[in-house]
């Protein structure tokens, strides 16, 4: 079993490699690592980190044992000191290593034995110590949506997510309770709510289920990406049939 971190490899190596080789992009040859003894040429660092660890084995006569990777991820945010722990490259590793690993081959010293590899992690641990990019390593909000654009189909394209979802209004709910989430969502949630008021644009049809979609809306789709739930007091659901297909508020819906 390896916990192996790219991540950790490209900044502790003080830029002795470029961060392109961290995060699976290609490389011309010329600027692709050779091992001098064996001349393979390595154009990542995670298969260079599971082949350096199958020699160690090696060496130590552990020889046919596969290597699992139990561990591998890249941190999406950071603090000052921190420059690459981004958003993008962290959707660059993800979405590299789920290809590389899913086409079956190994490293240059194994290419016939698959790389099985976990990936570190699927929430972030925000009570980890350390610097800020301890906390930030998962793949998914709290929400269950994705950090970044994530596709586990191992195809050759970088998808994004497939289905826009929206936060609507139940059918079920009471006026009532439908009136105290819109209460909130234009109060305390901050949603704009300008364009529900009598005379502008996303007035009617004007009733509180209407509005209060509206509003719900407006708020998850600023918020979810910093853990905002689409729950409203159990009055609001999350749908993938866009609302806007069947009113009159058009694309004012994904503000």
């Amino acid at each position: 079993m390896l916990n192996a971190y790219p991540y950790y490899g490209y900044t502790n190596g003080n830029g002795i490699f470029p961060i392109d080789y961290a995060l699976f992009k290609p490389l011309p040859s010329v600027k692709q690592i050779v091992d001098p003894n064996t001349l393979f040429h390595y154009n990542g660092m995670f298969d260079a980190m599971v082949d350096a660890t199958y020699y160690s084995m090696d060496a130590l006569n552990f020889s046919g044992i596969p290597i699992v990777v139990t561990e591998t991820g890249w941190p999406w945010q950071g603090g000052p000191n921190e420059p690459d722990a981004t958003v993008e490259n962290a959707g660059t590793f993800i979405n590299y290593l789920i290809r590389r690993v899913s086409n079956d081959s190994g490293p240059p010293s194994r290419p016939n034995i698959p790389i099985n590899t976990y990936i570190y992690e699927l929430f972030n641990e925000d009570k980890r110590p350390g610097p800020v990019s301890e906390k930030n390593w998962g793949v998914l909000y709290t929400n269950g949506t994705a950090v970044f654009p994530l596709s586990l189909s191992g195809s050759s394209q970088i998808m994004g997510n497939a289905t826009t979802v929206f936060c609507v209004a139940k059918d079920d709910a009471s006026e009532g309770k439908l009136q105290d989430g819109l209460n909130w969502a234009c109060g305390q949630g901050q949603a704009n709510c300008s364009v529900i008021q009598s005379g502008q644009p996303c007035y009617l049809p004007n009733n509180t289920k209407n509005h209060a979609s509206y509003a719900y809306n407006d708020y998850y789709q600023r918020m979810h990406t910093v853990g905002a739930t689409c729950d409203f007091g159990g009055t609001a659901t999350i749908t993938s049939n866009d609302p806007s297909k069947y009113d009159k508020f058009s694309h004012r819906y994904q503000s």
